[in-house]
């Protein structure tokens, strides 16, 4: 894909139609090849987002939000969780030290995350094993 005549809003808002459609064709209950294809595009056009944008809450947010729904909702084996888990926890750091405006929006997601993990709690020691 060649991304280099868009700029980061362009990138920012396909990224989030694909996140979308991914979560739709989820609730279609359509083969997940369908919906990896989305959401791997989706991830692609976030880290591109973020290289050209690094300082705004955009190249984090939606990312984010990606992730943790990925967790939610898609079944992976231990090792790609724990890869997923990881992978969110640098971007709340990249974000959390780079970001100066509107960072309310990582604390919000934190929260989210970290209801996700209270929730996960009997995985928590296969994570800090890992770690």
């Amino acid at each position: 894909m060649n991304l280099h005549f868009l700029k980061p809003l362009r990138i920012y808002r396909r990224a989030i139609i694909n996140f979308e459609l991914a979560k739709y064709y989820y609730t279609q209950e359509v083969q997940l090849n369908y919906i990896f294809t989305y959401l791997n595009e989706t991830e692609l056009l976030f880290i591109n987002k973020q290289l050209l944008d690094p300082f705004s809450v955009y190249s984090y947010d939606g990312y984010i939000q990606m992730l943790i729904w990925q967790l939610e909702n898609i079944e992976f084996d231990k090792e790609e969780e724990l890869q997923k888990r990881i992978q969110t926890e640098e971007l709340f750091e990249l974000g959390t030290n780079g970001v100066t405006e509107q960072i309310e929006k990582l604390h919000n997601l934190k929260s989210v995350y970290a209801k996700y993990i209270k929730g996960k709690s009997n995985n928590n020691n296969d994570y800090k094993a890992y770690l």
